[in-house]
């Protein structure tokens, strides 16, 4: 999924979102020679050692990565569903780590992809929202909202602003 999922926009590698890199088949054609940013990635279910394998983004459909918050500089936690949104949120699984998380007060993104070539929708969900979510057993009422206002959402063109190096594939 990290190979396919993500955009990337950078001076050295260019990949369009939500299409496969083009070295990518049944691993990576260029592993030991792949760039910094594709070395250097690795997903929340890589990170969390709490995180087991009904975690892997190819087999529970949320790609889960850690990004900086731009205003505060804190970390928070983006959960991409990557296919059957509606299904994913309304799963225990799924509901109980939306629970721990609101538990925790961990900020939190939801989002969808765009068709191949096009940016994700997303939306912040805020700690208070998920706070009060969580305190009136709330949390699938959320999460069914923020993906009906996502999907209502235009999508947009992923434009690369670097050229020279594009890795996306057919």
């Amino acid at each position: 999924m990290c190979c396919t999922v993500p955009g990337i926009d950078q001076a050295d590698v260019q990949k369009q979102s939500n299409r496969p890199c083009r070295h990518c088949g049944s691993g990576c054609g260029i592993y030991d020679a792949r760039p910094g940013v594709c070395r250097d990635f690795f997903c929340a279910w890589r990170k969390f050692a709490a995180w087991d394998d009904t975690w892997r983004p190819d087999r529970c459909g949320v790609f889960a990565r850690i990004e900086t918050l731009p205003d505060t500089g804190e970390l928070a936690l983006h959960l991409m569903l990557i296919e059957r949104p509606a299904e994913i949120a309304a799963s225990p699984w799924f509901l109980e780590r939306m629970a721990a998380l609101a538990a925790a007060e961990v900020p939190v993104y939801l989002g969808l992809p765009g068709p191949p070539g096009c940016l994700p929708v997303r939306v912040r969900l805020t700690r208070e929202a998920l706070i009060l979510a969580l305190q009136r057993n709330a949390i699938p009422e959320l999460l069914k909202n923020a993906i009906a206002f996502m999907q209502a959402q235009p999508v947009k063109p992923h434009v690369l602003s670097h050229s020279g190096n594009d890795l996306t594939g057919p």
